[in-house]
C-alpha cells in the first residue's frame, strides 16, 4: 500500500510529464432572449494532459466500446481533475467528446476515454 507521501510524489512526477494543454468545457444553457434556452460551451478547467491510444486495461476497453465509427483515445490529466461524460476536452485545434471517466481509489492520474469530434 502506498503512503500519502508516495502517492503525492507519483502524482507530481506524472503531472510534470504532460506535454499538452487541455481545456475542459462543460455544456451550459443560456437564455435565447425569447423565453427559451440554447446550449453553449463554457471552459471550466485548464490543465496539462496527454493523448494516447486505448490500452489493455479492461475498464478502458469497455468504455472504448461506446465509441462507434471513430477511434477512441485516452486523455490523461492530473489526478482529481473534474471532468464528466457530458464534457468536451479541447487540445489545440482538436476537440474530444468524453465518453467515460476512469476513477480509481488510489488515483495517480485521471484517465478519460474520448472520441475526436473535430
Amino acid at each position: 500500500m502506498l503512503t500519502e507521501e508516495e502517492l503525492s510524489q507519483i502524482q507530481i512526477d506524472i503531472n510534470a510529464s504532460f506535454p499538452e494543454t487541455c481545456e475542459i468545457y462543460h455544456q451550459v444553457f443560456i437564455s435565447d432572449g425569447a423565453g427559451g434556452k440554447k446550449s453553449d460551451w463554457a471552459i471550466t478547467v485548464t490543465t496539462g494532459g496527454r493523448i494516447g491510444p486505448v490500452g489493455r486495461d479492461p475498464v478502458e476497453r469497455v468504455l472504448a466500446e461506446k465509441v462507434s465509427n471513430s477511434q477512441p483515445y485516452v486523455i490523461t490529466m492530473p489526478a482529481g481533475t473534474v471532468v464528466s461524460e457530458t464534457d468536451q476536452i479541447h487540445i489545440g485545434e482538436r476537440i474530444f467528446e468524453v465518453v467515460g471517466v476512469i476513477q480509481r481509489s488510489l488515483e495517480t492520474a485521471r484517465r478519460v476515454i474520448c472520441k475526436e469530434v473535430r
